[in-house]
């Protein structure tokens, strides 16, 4: 009788975990970059600059798109950044 208590307990849970999903997932705004874009980059590490600083510091250009959101990005010189960047820490640029 335990054991049947348990398994509609997990089945709710599983349903109930599947429509939290699945209604977060409606409201997620997905964004994609492509080779050439110009972006904004979130500062990170030891030059954040304090409290009053920028929170957005660019432009910069895609260089390349690698899979699962990530992206190598390059300076407008034509220097490539020496880390991949997470689509979470960039920003589409407006001119």
């Amino acid at each position: 009788m335990i054991e049947e208590i348990r398994e509609k307990a997990h089945f709710r849970e599983f349903a109930t975990k599947l429509r939290v999903a699945r209604k977060y997932n409606t409201k997620v705004i997905q964004r994609k970059f492509r080779e050439g874009d110009l972006v904004l980059k979130r500062p990170m590490g030891k030059d954040k600059g304090g409290k009053l600083a920028a929170i957005w510091e660019g432009p910069f250009r895609i260089h390349e798109v690698f899979d699962g959101g990530a992206y190598r990005l390059e300076t407008l010189k034509g220097e490539i950044m020496p880390r991949t960047w997470n689509i979470t820490n960039l920003h589409f640029y407006y001119s």
